[in-house]
């Protein structure tokens, strides 16, 4: 069965209904396409139309399944074959709530119905434009609008709501959800495993019972903790008379783009809850039904404690073309916080134009001094490196000085290589053991994240402080010596948001701080720098009582 073109035109101009079955008016329907250069799409309910007009060949099916009539569920599905044997596949389901989500692979590049004008950016989505073409593609920055205009609405209430009772109300309903939760993140883990991903990052993916538990213990720990907002920073009179007050306020919508670890969701939302401010999250494909779940538990315990489910949003599409447009969404996005790899971060900073915090990425190193205590750094190296190679605090290069390679690097490769770390090694460290793998000039910066350490013998500490300087990313660095001296030279010289002497990089975290939780390591300077709990998650702004005065 095939289109006529003429009669659903006509269709569309005279506003007319489409009569029939969706499937019998589009279903299987092959056509040839001359690029899907401007194509528009139509769907009310059970009505489909079709507007096309095509340069280059290809194929098009597309199909619909109708509205079962009680829970309004419609899926419409869009697949365009090209001569060059690319594909694109779209699937957008109506649920009759929240509006049509859409999760989009490949890309129309242009629509156009009407008066009705849209760029998708590679992606579909659907926005309410008009009472005679309720459903269009649109482009993201579009669609994402009125999201995060409910999230600003929504957070205007947190101030002075029972933030802590939502906490709490959250906490009860991940313990509730529980098995729910563990069943949704293992159809994510299935996934990327037979995509090869590595262990390591199946290990940030994986959701367990007893770290879905973590997270409802972290709800409570957070509820229990001082309210960061309306405290008085500081205070002081003018000499003119006004008494002035600088106190924490929220921030107001935040940002979260993040890649895999789904406790990330959670971590997010309840700093941000807990700090007054809306969170709108965007996690990774690879973590989306894992996140959906999630985010659906935290806005029924947000419910459960009257306070409005719209003050946790997810961005529910893979579409990276939704984080440019959170990215750019200046006056609607107080700030944007980004977790993730080395690309990600570089994205986002090089992008964006709201306020943004740079997180993440820890190229970290160990030095083991020529006074270490060869049985410390031992049992350091191998915690910093195996305990969770897959997290940013783990360390990602071992720099051993010169003074002690020939009895110290043995002896730390052995333990290393029985927990199965892949060394990869600078010329002299391969004399000295002959099974590590030659080290390649990108190993020196490389994020692992896996169980993998780059290993160099370094002249003395000078040497070691300057390749920390040009390889690291100033996020956890940690020095084995016995010298105190020398440890506060390492302390005093080495730029980074951690610096340790004698102890794990593993360390580098909010809880460990004792701040009741984290949204991200900051490695950089302003605002805000290391483990950013809710100290970091407030801004301030001065109030000030007067009798009258005025400036002369």
């Amino acid at each position: 069965m095939a289109f006529k073109r003429s009669g659903l035109e006509g269709q569309r101009r005279s506003g007319r209904k489409a009569t029939g079955n969706v499937d019998d008016r589009v279903g299987r329907a092959p056509r040839l396409l001359r690029d899907a250069c401007d194509v528009a799409c139509l769907l009310r309910n059970r009505e489909v139309c079709l507007h096309d007009r095509c340069v280059g060949k290809g194929r098009l099916r597309f199909a619909g399944v109708p509205s079962d009539g009680q829970k309004k569920l419609t899926t419409l599905v869009l697949e365009v074959s090209r001569e060059d044997g690319t594909q694109s596949t779209r699937r957008a389901t109506d649920d009759g709530r929240s509006g049509l989500r859409a999760a989009v692979e490949g890309g129309i590049v242009r629509q156009r119905m009407g008066g009705c004008h849209a760029r998708s950016l590679g992606g579909l989505a659907f926005v309410n434009r008009s009472s005679r073409y309720p459903w269009v593609m649109d482009d993201p920055a579009t669609v994402l609008a009125p999201l995060l205009a409910r999230a600003r609405s929504a957070q205007r209430t947190l101030p002075e709501g029972d933030r802590d009772g939502a906490l709490r109300a959250i906490a009860r309903r991940l313990r509730e959800r529980g098995d729910d939760i563990v069943a949704a993140n293992a159809e994510d883990v299935r996934q990327e495993e037979a995509k090869g991903t590595s262990a390591a990052l199946l290990d940030r993916l994986r959701l367990t019972p007893s770290r879905v538990e973590a997270l409802s213990t972290a709800c409570e720990q957070v509820a229990d903790l001082p309210d960061p907002l309306h405290r008085v920073l500081r205070g002081w009179r003018l000499e003119a008379g006004p008494d002035v007050r600088e106190v924490t306020v929220p921030f107001g919508v935040i940002g979260m783009i993040y890649e895999s670890r789904p406790n990330v969701t959670v971590d997010a939302a309840i700093l941000a809850l807990k700090t007054g401010s809306a969170a709108v999250l965007r996690g990774s494909a690879s973590a989306l039904v894992s996140n959906r779940i999630l985010v659906e538990v935290m806005q029924r315990g947000l419910e459960d404690a009257g306070l409005p489910r719209e003050a946790v949003q997810l961005i529910d599409s893979p579409d990276r073309a939704f984080v440019g447009a959170l990215l750019s969404a200046r006056g609607a996005v107080d700030l944007v916080i980004p977790r993730g790899g080395a690309s990600l971060i570089q994205h986002v900073v090089e992008t964006a134009t709201v306020p943004v915090i740079e997180t993440g990425v820890g190229v970290c190193h160990l030095y083991v001094h020529e006074a270490a205590d060869l049985e410390m750094a031992e049992g350091i190296a191998v915690n910093a490196k195996v305990q969770r190679p897959g997290v940013c605090n783990a360390i990602e290069t071992m720099l051993v000085d010169a003074a002690v390679a020939e009895v110290a690097l043995p002896r730390l490769a052995s333990a290393l290589q029985a927990e199965g770390v892949e060394l990869r090694g600078c010329a002299r460290t391969k004399a000295l053991v002959p099974s590590v793998l030659p080290a390649r000039d990108e190993d020196w910066g490389a994020e692992y994240l896996d169980l993998i350490l780059a290993v160099r013998v370094v002249d003395d500490f000078e040497a070691a402080r300057e390749h920390i300087a040009q390889y690291g990313t100033q996020h956890s660095e940690v020095i084995v010596t016995g010298d105190r001296e020398v440890a506060r030279r390492f302390q005093r010289k080495v730029d980074a948001a951690t610096v340790y002497v004698n102890a794990s990089t593993r360390f580098t975290d909010g809880f460990e701080f004792g701040f009741g939780a984290e949204i991200g390591i900051s490695t950089q300077k302003l605002h805000a720098r290391g483990p950013m709990g809710l100290a970091q998650l407030v801004t301030t702004k001065y109030l000030l009582d007067g009798q009258g005065e005025t400036r002369g």
